[in-house]
């Protein structure tokens, strides 16, 4: 069972790639809202302006989102990934699409959910990979990733923010280097409740 569930897991990290905005194979085929047991649910394109798409299935009582990796690495059809996404591959989780997987995360885990305990997984491939499990290491989420770019830094520093972020407020004190919206803390702060 394991081993036919990671094939649809990657699958479904693959078919990100074939829908939405900027769609790599555009055939009618494709455009299919059922893979195997799979059943499309949501995506999120509207970050066109800097290449984020995910996109969401059911499978049995599961949601499982899947994180479009690298296609467009010069900024020929739009954003660039190297600059809007790849900065979690150097220790950074506050870009442009980083920011994006965890704001669409969070909207399919659904408000008044606990982020850590529900069931939402995440999955991605290359560039998409890198932001699942970004996601999946702030949210305690296990699961395969394919052929994944670094993360683990990213998560390591949106954490230690995080931290250093509580620790400063039950001193009474106003970091004047955390921004208040930061996402990330704001995400990690709800999971220390």
């Amino acid at each position: 069972m394991a081993t036919e569930y990671n094939l649809m897991l990657a699958i479904l990290a693959m078919d990100a790639y074939n829908r939405g905005n900027f769609a790599h194979l555009k055939t009618e085929e494709f455009s299919n809202n059922q893979i195997g047991d799979a059943t499309f649910f949501n995506q999120k394109d509207k970050e066109a302006e800097f290449g984020f798409y995910a996109v969401t299935y059911t499978l049995g009582s599961q949601k499982i989102i899947s994180i479009r990796g690298t296609d467009n690495p010069t900024g020929v059809e739009g954003s660039n990934d190297i600059l809007t996404g790849y900065g979690v591959s150097q220790g950074y989780p506050d870009g442009p699409q980083a920011t994006a997987a965890i704001t669409y995360y969070k909207e399919i885990v659904g408000e008044g959910t606990d982020l850590r305990n529900n069931n939402v997984f995440v999955t991605g491939h290359s560039m998409g990979a890198g932001l699942a499990g970004l996601v999946g290491a702030i949210y305690g989420k296990t699961g395969p990733v394919f052929d994944h770019m670094p993360f683990e830094k990213a998560a390591a520093w949106a954490y230690t923010q995080a931290i250093d972020h509580v620790e400063i407020q039950s001193a009474g004190q106003i970091p004047l280097f955390v921004p208040a919206d930061s996402v990330w803390r704001d995400l990690l702060m709800a999971t220390e409740k």
